[in-house]
């Protein structure tokens, strides 16, 4: 899907028995020091053992709904590497208006094809998030404040 749908060039799967070698590969031959990650659990420790040193994960997620594991401190030590959190609504408040106001603006472009599969009032909160956890792939939940019933 993200190769055909995206276009995406590079696209691995974790499940893969080569997902570790591939990742690594892909990680020297691009030449990457950053890597965003939004999985959690192990994923994170894999991702971070092949970056360089002074190479940094910025965590976003946690779709795993695991915590951050599988990190070896000699190589977070002695490869100097860092690890920093990233939620958005914290970085664009610290914008200026002009600044939140080209990011939302930007950001209207990469939602504009978004598919959303269901929608549930803020009093739904629980059926909102297990239907999502259950459709993950399906497409976007969304909470809308006019949904009261």
């Amino acid at each position: 899907m993200l190769k055909n749908d995206y276009q995406a060039q590079y696209v691995l799967n974790s499940e893969d028995k080569s997902f570790e070698q591939d990742l690594w590969n892909l990680t020297n031959d691009l030449g990457a020091t950053v890597a965003l990650e939004a999985v959690a659990g192990d994923i994170a420790g894999k991702v971070l053992q092949v970056l360089p040193s002074g190479g940094i994960l910025i965590q976003y997620g946690a779709l795993s709904e695991q915590r951050v594991s599988g990190i070896n401190p000699i190589t977070l030590i002695f490869k100097a590497q860092k690890i920093e959190p990233f939620l958005l609504t914290y970085w664009i408040k610290d914008l200026s208006y002009y600044g939140q106001w080209s990011a939302l603006s930007a950001s209207k472009a990469l939602i504009k094809d978004v598919k959303v599969q269901k929608e549930f009032g803020l009093h739904q909160i629980k059926e909102a998030l297990q239907f999502y956890k259950e459709n993950m792939t399906a497409g976007k939940v969304l909470l809308n404040t006019n949904i009261k019933e």
